[in-house]
């Protein structure tokens, strides 16, 4: 069996290596290409280096799959949870400039080398207006006619699914298109050892605003402001799989967790679980002190 305490010494070694060479993969919104693979660790070797990654198997939600599927122009398969892209296939160039892939990691003369690709939106961006489109399959037609050069629609356009069921249409009420176009991404602090990301932003209207984190249910946002303090909203999916937001004019601080809340029928059932396991326990030592013998 392989030393378990000799790879991860060579994983920590590696991985700073990657991050000293390009020190923004420290975040878990930075992506890198790894075309390294570690014995023992195969495709997943991103992962197993604390570095983010599009590539792996993994359980990937629905929306990502879906994502990637009409990119590639092929069914949905909801069983396919194993990802690899080919360098300069035309999904990949579009995936990692929405996913904000930054570079890639290569053993060059038997030394490793992180290469910065091309550019992508960044981590965050505001975007002018909003599009609505019908399907996955005509988000991915129109994603791939920009090319190398979509990272400079995205804060022109935020795509939208026209049918997505966690998209609230009353919610959705911006400013003009200039106005949006002055709002900024200061900074974003996304450890990969923290459950929550924060973003510095200037916002000077009602803007709606793209994370390159991948869309869940459970996410929930704290927007800051001076005019009314600390608001909490409900994201919604973004270009089908991302992370949106509509931020109010003043806003100043973005911060995105993921709360998981338990139904109230299922603490119900939990704590009438806990008293009938507790019933029977009771039951059972008492009917055993009736059926002991006297011995007296």
């Amino acid at each position: 069996w392989p030393n378990g305490d000799v790879i991860e010494r060579n994983v920590l070694q590696v991985r700073a290596e990657i991050v000293s060479q390009q020190p923004q993969l420290s975040s878990s919104l930075t992506r890198a290409k790894v075309n390294v693979h570690i014995r023992d660790t195969g495709s997943n070797t991103g992962i197993h280096l604390g570095i983010s990654t599009l590539e792996g198997y993994w359980f990937p939600v629905a929306r990502y799959s879906k994502l990637v599927s009409s990119l590639r122009g092929t069914a949905f398969n909801p069983a396919v949870n194993s990802f690899a892209f080919q360098k300069d296939g035309p999904a990949f160039t579009s995936m990692k400039q929405l996913y904000n892939v930054c570079c890639s990691v290569n053993v060059v003369d038997n030394r490793l080398a992180v290469s910065k690709g091309n550019q992508t939106a960044g981590e965050a961006w505001f975007s002018s207006k909003l599009v609505w489109l019908s399907s996955f399959q005509e988000l991915g037609k129109t994603i791939l006619q920009h090319g190398a050069q979509l990272h400079l629609v995205l804060p022109q356009t935020m795509w939208l699914l026209s049918d997505d069921v966690d998209i609230r249409f009353d919610d959705l009420t911006l400013s003009e298109p200039e106005v949006c176009d002055r709002s900024r991404v200061i900074s974003v602090s996304a450890p990969l050892d923290s459950q929550a990301i924060m973003l510095e932003v200037e916002s000077e209207g009602d803007c709606p605003l793209t994370v390159s984190l991948n869309y869940l249910t459970t996410l929930e946002a704290t927007l800051s402001s001076a005019a009314t303090g600390e608001v909490h909203v409900k994201p919604f999916p973004a270009y089908g799989a991302l992370t949106g937001l509509m931020v109010p004019k003043g806003t100043w601080e973005v911060r995105i967790d993921a709360r998981v809340k338990t139904p109230l029928f299922a603490s119900i059932l939990f704590y009438l679980g806990v008293l009938l396991f507790v019933g029977v326990i009771a039951y059972v030592f008492q009917r055993n002190r009736k059926l002991k013998p006297d011995r007296r």
